[in-house]
């Protein structure tokens, strides 16, 4: 331990060095709690009922919030909410980036549910999915042996695995059948 004077003077500012530590961690929480209430309230008033609070992962300058619909084991709507939880009402750049979550999570819920129930059948297992930050695809992760003789035997093996995924989406109304 130090003695004397500077010793006194650094264990000084280490105290004050830890309350302001302690001050910025408790900082973060509170916002975190902000935000998320802030979400849940537009959640709730934009779609009563439907969504249930996952988690909140603070980002760079934004908290994300994942909501589930309820009773949907693959559908999951993420969407940034400001530090300043104030912003998150509706009416605002909060509410459009919920409605486009909403959208974007919808549509990877019902190709993650077509997935499931394809690959399986055809004895593939999907291991994992990777998300594609932007928008609504994914990139599936399966695992199949591809020594040079059985490169065209896997991927014959999956064809049939991909021809029952696309089976098993919904269709698309195509962009002319629109107008």
């Amino acid at each position: 331990m130090l003695a004397g004077p500077k010793g006194k003077v650094f264990a000084l500012a280490g105290r004050w060095l830890l309350a302001l530590w302690l001050c910025a961690l408790l900082s973060a929480c509170a916002d975190r709690q902000a935000a998320v209430e802030a979400a849940t309230a537009l959640v709730e008033t934009t779609y009563p009922g439907q969504l249930e609070l996952v988690g909140a992962h603070l980002q760079k300058d934004h908290y994300d919030v994942v909501f589930a619909i309820r009773g949907d084991p693959f559908t999951r709507i993420r969407f940034g909410v400001d530090r300043d939880a104030s912003r998150c009402r509706p009416a605002s750049p909060c509410e459009d980036r919920l409605h486009r979550a909403y959208a974007a999570g919808v549509s990877a819920g019902v190709k993650l549910r077509a997935l499931n129930a394809a690959f399986p059948r055809c004895g593939i297992v999907p291991l994992a999915v990777q998300d594609a930050q932007a928008g609504t695809g994914f990139t599936t992760v399966v695992e199949l042996d591809l020594a040079v003789q059985d490169q065209q035997p896997a991927l014959d093996r999956l064809t049939p695995c991909i021809a029952a995924f696309r089976s098993a989406l919904p269709p698309t109304p195509h962009p002319s059948s629109a107008a």
